[in-house]
């Protein structure tokens, strides 16, 4: 995915303009400087977007200004540039996003978890792809990659309480929770102690949330209900986050080979 500031992209538009409009420019000190910084950046954004045209106008124009044209070729080779980009982003489209859900989009933006990332590698990729879903307006995939990830954790406590069926990829959500609760008040028939306590509390509130998850979210999202809007994927992906984070810091984890 192309990612830039639109104020880089208006600044090089702006230099375009300036030096189309004066185009001696080029041959004053000065000017050749701001050429030389300005190159590389025409270069990325042409090699990004794919304008290959654009890009070797670019390096002919750059070599005969490194040549020491002449004064009468600057017009041209400056009017072919303009046409070349202008003829090839004809193709391209750009979408914009709100500036409050860029960070949704940033690696070690809004959704990061140094544990989570560590403990749970799928699921912290999957609600990456829920960020730029939610970033972008697909609230529906936004919400769908949100219980993928979550998958990861249930998958993962199935295997904290040893019940991971082989077949776990077919079973439904509702058998591997039944199971279990039936797994979690087997525990209670365990000699009293804080450390049972404490697990008791951790997986019982761990999996009461799994069974909302299922009965709120993942069921209707799974089998093509109504679709979700904004605030709606919002608050899932964050409640999923959270919710995987404070998973992650109870010691649960997926396996290497999950």
């Amino acid at each position: 995915m192309l990612e830039f500031l639109a104020s880089e992209f208006y600044d090089l538009s702006r230099w375009l303009a300036k030096v189309c409009a004066n185009q001696t420019l080029l041959l004053t000190t000065k000017g050749q400087q701001e050429f030389q910084e300005v190159v590389p950046k025409l270069y990325k954004y042409c090699d990004e977007l794919g304008l290959t045209l654009s890009r070797n106008k670019i390096a002919e124009l750059a070599r005969r200004v490194n040549e020491g044209c002449q004064t009468i070729e600057i017009p041209r080779l400056l009017r072919e540039l303009d046409e070349r980009i202008h003829e090839e982003l004809q193709a391209e489209w750009f979408f914009h996003v709100a500036r409050e859900k860029v960070p949704y989009l940033r690696v070690m933006g809004a959704l990061y978890s140094e544990i989570l990332e560590s403990n749970f590698r799928f699921a912290y990729n999957e609600l990456e792809h829920a960020g730029s879903c939610y970033a972008f307006k697909e609230n529906t995939a936004c919400v769908f990659h949100s219980m993928r990830a979550l998958d990861r954790g249930l998958r993962a406590l199935a295997d904290k309480l040893e019940f991971l069926p082989a077949d776990y990829e077919s079973e439904n959500w509702k058998n591997i929770i039944d199971i279990i609760e039936k797994r979690i008040r087997k525990m209670e028939e365990e000699p009293k102690g804080a450390e049972k306590s404490a697990k008791l509390r951790f997986y019982s509130a761990l999996v009461l949330e799994f069974r909302y998850f299922k009965d709120a979210w993942r069921n209707h999202v799974s089998h093509g209900s109504d679709p979700y809007d904004e605030q709606q994927a919002h608050r899932v992906l964050v409640h999923v986050f959270d919710f995987m984070c404070e998973a992650a810091k109870g010691g649960l984890a997926e396996k290497e080979t999950a």
